[in-house]
Protein backbone atom coordinates (compact mmCIF):
# COMPACT_ATOMS: atom_id res chain seq x y z
CA UNK A 1 0.00 0.00 0.00
CA UNK A 2 1.33 3.45 -0.87
CA UNK A 3 1.72 6.26 1.67
CA UNK A 4 -1.44 7.97 0.42
CA UNK A 5 -3.38 4.69 0.55
CA UNK A 6 -2.24 4.04 4.15
CA UNK A 7 -3.29 7.54 5.21
CA UNK A 8 -6.71 7.13 3.58
CA UNK A 9 -7.20 3.73 5.22
CA UNK A 10 -6.16 5.11 8.63
CA UNK A 11 -8.51 8.10 8.24
CA UNK A 12 -11.40 5.83 7.20
CA UNK A 13 -10.76 3.52 10.18
CA UNK A 14 -10.67 6.45 12.61
CA UNK A 15 -13.90 7.89 11.21
CA UNK A 16 -15.67 4.53 11.47
CA UNK A 17 -14.56 4.15 15.10
CA UNK A 18 -15.87 7.62 15.94
CA UNK A 19 -19.20 6.88 14.25
CA UNK A 20 -19.45 3.49 15.94
CA UNK A 21 -18.75 5.12 19.31
CA UNK A 22 -21.44 7.72 18.66
CA UNK A 23 -23.99 5.04 17.76
CA UNK A 24 -22.97 3.02 20.81
CA UNK A 25 -23.62 5.99 23.12
CA UNK A 26 -26.95 6.83 21.48
CA UNK A 27 -25.83 10.35 20.62
CA UNK A 28 -27.83 11.95 17.84
CA UNK A 29 -26.86 14.84 15.66
CA UNK A 30 -30.25 16.57 15.66
CA UNK A 31 -30.16 20.24 14.83
CA UNK A 32 -32.26 22.88 16.55
CA UNK A 33 -35.49 23.86 14.79
CA UNK A 34 -37.79 26.86 15.33
CA UNK A 35 -41.07 27.90 13.72
CA UNK A 36 -43.11 31.04 14.52
CA UNK A 37 -46.37 32.77 13.59
CA UNK A 38 -47.53 36.27 14.57
CA UNK A 39 -51.17 37.18 15.34
CA UNK A 40 -52.38 40.81 15.46
CA UNK A 41 -55.71 42.25 16.64
CA UNK A 42 -56.98 45.78 17.23
CA UNK A 43 -59.40 46.19 20.16
CA UNK A 44 -61.82 49.12 20.33
CA UNK A 45 -62.17 50.70 23.77
CA UNK A 46 -65.23 52.86 24.50
CA UNK A 47 -64.18 56.42 25.40
CA UNK A 48 -60.47 55.52 25.40
CA UNK A 49 -57.78 55.04 22.74
CA UNK A 50 -57.84 51.65 21.02
CA UNK A 51 -55.22 49.01 21.79
CA UNK A 52 -53.45 46.68 19.37
CA UNK A 53 -52.49 43.23 20.64
CA UNK A 54 -49.75 41.16 19.00
CA UNK A 55 -48.92 37.58 19.98
CA UNK A 56 -46.04 35.69 18.39
CA UNK A 57 -46.20 31.93 18.96
CA UNK A 58 -42.97 29.97 18.50
CA UNK A 59 -42.11 26.32 18.90
CA UNK A 60 -38.52 25.15 19.10
CA UNK A 61 -36.79 21.87 19.60
CA UNK A 62 -33.36 20.41 20.03
CA UNK A 63 -32.52 16.87 21.05
CA UNK A 64 -35.11 15.77 23.61
CA UNK A 65 -36.44 19.26 24.40
CA UNK A 66 -39.51 20.93 22.88
CA UNK A 67 -40.50 24.48 23.91
CA UNK A 68 -43.51 26.67 23.11
CA UNK A 69 -43.27 30.39 23.73
CA UNK A 70 -45.66 33.29 23.34
CA UNK A 71 -44.34 36.83 23.08
CA UNK A 72 -47.24 39.16 23.87
CA UNK A 73 -47.07 42.87 23.10
CA UNK A 74 -49.60 45.67 23.15
CA UNK A 75 -49.59 49.27 22.01
CA UNK A 76 -52.01 52.11 22.31
CA UNK A 77 -52.16 55.86 22.09
CA UNK A 78 -49.01 57.42 23.52
CA UNK A 79 -49.71 59.51 26.57
CA UNK A 80 -52.60 57.42 27.89
CA UNK A 81 -51.51 55.53 30.99
CA UNK A 82 -53.62 54.34 33.85
CA UNK A 83 -57.29 53.83 34.31
CA UNK A 84 -59.11 50.59 33.89
CA UNK A 85 -59.20 49.65 30.23
CA UNK A 86 -59.60 45.89 30.78
CA UNK A 87 -61.19 43.76 33.47
CA UNK A 88 -59.23 40.72 32.27
CA UNK A 89 -56.28 40.07 29.97
CA UNK A 90 -55.20 36.42 30.20
CA UNK A 91 -52.76 34.67 27.85
CA UNK A 92 -52.56 30.88 27.47
CA UNK A 93 -49.75 29.13 25.58
CA UNK A 94 -49.90 25.45 24.63
CA UNK A 95 -47.22 23.01 23.52
CA UNK A 96 -48.93 20.55 21.19
CA UNK A 97 -48.02 17.48 19.21
CA UNK A 98 -50.37 16.66 16.32
CA UNK A 99 -52.88 19.13 17.91
CA UNK A 100 -52.88 17.21 21.20
CA UNK A 101 -51.85 19.03 24.37
CA UNK A 102 -48.45 18.12 25.83
CA UNK A 103 -48.04 21.16 28.09
CA UNK A 104 -49.78 24.43 28.94
CA UNK A 105 -49.35 27.55 31.00
CA UNK A 106 -51.16 30.86 31.37
CA UNK A 107 -50.82 34.22 33.06
CA UNK A 108 -52.80 37.41 33.74
CA UNK A 109 -51.50 40.62 32.17
CA UNK A 110 -54.42 42.89 33.08
CA UNK A 111 -52.38 45.25 35.28
CA UNK A 112 -49.55 45.41 32.72
CA UNK A 113 -51.88 46.46 29.90
CA UNK A 114 -53.82 48.93 32.08
CA UNK A 115 -50.69 50.58 33.50
CA UNK A 116 -48.55 50.83 30.34
CA UNK A 117 -49.55 52.19 26.92
CA UNK A 118 -47.19 49.65 25.35
CA UNK A 119 -45.15 46.70 26.50
CA UNK A 120 -43.93 43.18 25.83
CA UNK A 121 -43.92 40.03 27.97
CA UNK A 122 -43.06 36.39 27.29
CA UNK A 123 -44.55 33.15 28.53
CA UNK A 124 -43.41 29.62 27.75
CA UNK A 125 -43.80 25.93 28.47
CA UNK A 126 -41.32 23.07 27.85
CA UNK A 127 -41.37 19.32 27.63
CA UNK A 128 -38.31 17.11 27.79
CA UNK A 129 -37.56 13.42 27.93
CA UNK A 130 -38.45 10.61 25.57
CA UNK A 131 -40.27 12.53 22.84
CA UNK A 132 -41.55 11.10 19.60
CA UNK A 133 -40.65 13.16 16.57
CA UNK A 134 -42.91 15.20 14.37
CA UNK A 135 -45.95 17.41 14.66
CA UNK A 136 -44.81 19.80 17.43
CA UNK A 137 -46.37 23.28 17.48
CA UNK A 138 -47.18 26.24 19.73
CA UNK A 139 -50.80 27.33 20.10
CA UNK A 140 -52.83 29.46 22.48
CA UNK A 141 -55.48 32.07 23.08
CA UNK A 142 -55.87 35.50 24.61
CA UNK A 143 -58.92 36.22 26.75
CA UNK A 144 -59.80 39.86 27.31
CA UNK A 145 -62.73 41.71 28.81
CA UNK A 146 -63.03 45.39 27.87
CA UNK A 147 -64.21 47.58 30.75
CA UNK A 148 -67.63 49.19 30.27
CA UNK A 149 -68.30 47.79 26.77
CA UNK A 150 -71.34 45.74 27.88
CA UNK A 151 -69.95 42.53 26.36
CA UNK A 152 -68.70 39.36 28.05
CA UNK A 153 -65.08 38.22 27.98
CA UNK A 154 -63.77 37.64 24.45
CA UNK A 155 -61.57 34.66 23.60
CA UNK A 156 -59.20 35.30 20.71
CA UNK A 157 -58.15 31.92 19.33
CA UNK A 158 -54.63 32.40 17.99
CA UNK A 159 -53.27 30.81 14.83
CA UNK A 160 -50.66 28.30 15.98
CA UNK A 161 -47.08 28.09 14.81
CA UNK A 162 -46.06 25.85 11.94
CA UNK A 163 -44.98 22.35 13.02
CA UNK A 164 -41.45 21.11 13.65
CA UNK A 165 -40.10 17.58 14.17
Amino acid sequence: MTGIGKRLATTALAASLVLAGTAELGVTTASAATACRTNTKSVSLPGKPDVTFKVQLCVSGSGTLRHAQATFSWSGNYGYIGGTRFNVVYLTVLLEQHDGGRGATGSYYTANVDDQYSGTVSLGVSKTGSLSSGGWSADGDLQYDVTDDGNPTHTWELYGSPEIS
